[in-house]
């Protein structure tokens, strides 16, 4: 599964709306998301895996950007993302090797290989499937 910003809010618990009510989220990501008056992050990242996962191994870089005006009460810590310039760095995203959630958007034509590393966790991931329930018939 790939939840990029709005798919990422939805794996929450609860999604505050503006008038202040909580409603019921997917539940996945333990916290709550919430909108904010400003821009909370924009422009290029670079993120830097600080394990292996779905898309990419420990220590590779994948290209993304940001752009929301939501805010998590727990956004992650999968990846250490720097702004393009190098001004700012931050943590952010899970990541596992069936999951990546996060506000940053992944930048595919960037690097082929993250969509072939999600291609063959799917097929890793569709072949387990297979045969447990092939062993629970």
């Amino acid at each position: 599964c790939i939840a990029e910003c709005g798919g990422f809010l939805y794996l929450h618990q609860r999604l505050q709306g503006q008038n202040g009510a909580y409603y019921p989220m997917v539940g996945v990501i333990p916290a709550d998301a919430y909108q904010t008056n400003r821009l909370q992050q924009f422009g290029y990242v670079f993120m830097t895996a600080k394990q292996d996962n779905l898309l990419c191994n420990k220590g590779e870089k994948i290209k993304a950007h940001e752009f929301h005006y939501w805010q998590s009460q727990a956004a992650g810590d999968a990846f250490l993302v720097e702004k393009a310039s190098g001004a700012k760095r931050w943590y952010s995203a899970y990541a596992t090797k069936t999951l990546y959630a996060g506000f940053p958007h992944l930048y595919f034509g960037g690097d082929i290989a993250l969509a072939e590393n999600f291609i063959t966790g799917c097929k890793q991931y569709a072949s387990k499937r297979k045969i447990q329930n092939h062993a629970n018939r």
